[in-house]
């Protein structure tokens, strides 16, 4: 092989991995398919029993992973019981400067949808969805990275969650989906034209 033919070849691969990292974001990977450490902590947090189902259907964008869970109202106080605890925990404390935990509450039923699927016969019912959301940003010297997790719950209330039953552990910020909020503005007498 020439030279010119050699290099041709590595400046047109290094063109389309460059290219293929910019696009990323649009390519959603499904989550069983990659190695990642956080996805397996995802499956963790809720198998030490048989009482808990592991997630029914997750993906990744980017770095981020998210998961869907079925069960009952127990099922899920003990799923944010454990997730806290590994929020917590030395491995991940190891990897990530910022962690934080949210748990976002929304009515009616949930639906375990991935990006890029359509169409109701790829959608199953599911209660919760725990994302993994990584960040990093530059620390103010300009030189080191802040790693950041944000541990994200959020959950559907229907006949097998309910309100009521939650127990929801301190270190958790919890917020309305909005659905109820956007719905009293539209019908509220205000908002008439």
């Amino acid at each position: 092989m020439s030279r010119r033919v050699f290099a041709a070849v590595v400046v047109c691969v290094c063109l389309l991995c460059h290219a293929s990292q910019a696009w990323a974001w649009l390519y959603i990977i499904p989550a069983d398919s990659l190695g990642d450490p956080l996805a397996g902590l995802a499956g963790s947090w809720g198998a030490a029993d048989e009482t808990h189902q592991r997630p029914i259907r997750g993906y990744m964008v980017n770095s981020s992973g998210y998961y869907y869970f079925v069960g009952e109202s127990v099922d899920l106080n003990r799923f944010l019981g454990r997730a806290n605890q590994a929020a917590a925990s030395d491995e991940v404390r190891s990897w990530f400067h910022n962690v934080s935990r949210r748990l976002v509450v929304h009515p009616g039923p949930g639906y375990a949808r991935v990006p890029g699927t359509t169409g109701d016969a790829t959608d199953e019912r599911a209660q919760w969805k725990l994302g993994l959301v990584r960040s990093s940003d530059l620390a103010p010297n300009g030189r080191d990275v802040i790693r950041s997790l944000r541990v994200e719950v959020h959950v559907w209330l229907d006949e097998k969650v309910r309100l009521e039953e939650l127990t929801v552990p301190a270190t958790f910020a919890v917020a309305s989906g909005g659905e109820i909020e956007r719905f009293v503005r539209e019908h509220s007498p205000a908002a008439a034209p």
